[in-house]
């Protein structure tokens, strides 16, 4: 994940109206087209971590790592006019925006130098920020707990109260018989569980440390406390989202070797491939896809297969966000 990156507060990027939102790059399939929505631009450079606010109005995170800190800022793009707007004048991880609230949620550096979760008012100053830390935080449908990663693969999941801030493990999910880590959890929209990563026990390797490989999608139901493993193979499978209707679940995965987004009925069944952007030179990148409120659309990041990010270096670089067409998921 993200860890060892800075936040630069009050980083703001000269805008000009210059945010590429263009239809050109398309790609159609049979059931489903994808085209390029947002390119870098010198104002916003490595344009990725898309989110919705409606149909018409999709933000995202633009920055770039300058001399080891990471600076940017988020932004909202109007799909339809392409005007576009700052919202939030610094770097941000994991951004989403919650609908009942109306509120910006994202995570980044607190007043105690850790990564802690924090929301925002979209049109006022209002910032609250929450007495935990979270990785891939995902939040319930009723606003009123998250479910988090405490780090990144050889990490665990917890659920946090939002108003009292009590943070209690989940239970069972399969450490040390099935899994040796998990992360990337997203609450189902019915409330009643929740999709995550596990990495599969042979992560753990006698005086080798800790090596993932193989990933696999899991659910934890809450109410029986027990978890089903919901992908099998010798993959990496990760960063799951529910549809709105939580009757599918969109995914990253290298099943075809190169990382492309996947779909999967909730139950784990009819598990298929939504993108080939590998023979564009791409391969999807390493976050939870965002579907549009109407379920018609899928935003991702996608980032050069030419030109990948180094290791532990700035995981965006290059990137674009990219549209997908899914029509009404049934």
């Amino acid at each position: 994940m993200y860890t060892g990156f800075l936040l630069l507060i009050g980083y703001t990027f000269a805008l000009s109206g210059t945010v590429s939102v263009g239809y050109a790059a398309e790609q159609k399939t049979r059931d489903f087209s994808v085209y390029e929505a947002i390119r870098p631009t010198k104002e916003t450079p490595n344009p990725h971590s898309p989110f919705w606010i409606t149909t018409q109005q999709l933000g995202f995170v633009a920055g770039q790592e300058l001399k080891g800190t990471t600076r940017g800022a988020v932004f909202v793009v109007d799909l339809q006019t392409k005007n576009v707007r700052t919202i939030l004048m610094q770097y941000v991880f994991y951004p989403t925006f919650l609908q009942k609230l109306n509120l910006l949620s994202f995570v980044a550096v607190g007043k105690h130098d850790g990564l802690t979760l924090f929301t925002k008012s979209i049109k006022q100053n209002h910032l609250r920020e929450y007495e935990f830390g979270a990785f891939s935080p995902s939040w319930s449908p009723d606003n009123k707990k998250v479910v988090f990663a405490d780090l990144s693969y050889d990490s665990d999941l917890y659920v946090a109260d939002v108003d009292t801030g009590k943070v209690e493990p989940l239970d069972d999910l399969g450490r040390g018989e099935e899994t040796e880590g998990t992360e990337g959890p997203d609450w189902s929209p019915n409330g009643r569980e929740i999709v995550y990563v596990g990495w599969d026990k042979s992560s753990r390797i006698p005086d080798s440390g800790y090596v993932p490989k193989i990933s696999r999608l899991y659910k934890f139901y809450l109410r029986l406390r027990k978890y089903q493993r919901l992908t099998g193979g010798s993959f990496q499978d990760r960063w799951p989202a529910y549809s709105p209707s939580g009757k599918e679940i969109a995914f990253v995965s290298n099943r075809s070797q190169n990382p492309e987004l996947w779909l999967m009925n909730s139950d784990g069944k009819g598990i298929r491939r939504l993108t080939d952007m590998g023979k564009r030179g791409y391969q999807v990148g390493g976050e939870k896809p965002a579907w549009s409120p109407d379920q018609r659309k899928i935003a991702f990041s996608v980032i050069p297969t030419t030109k990948p990010p180094r290791r532990g270096g700035f995981p965006f670089e290059n990137s674009t966000i990219w549209i997908l067409e899914v029509g009404k998921v049934r």
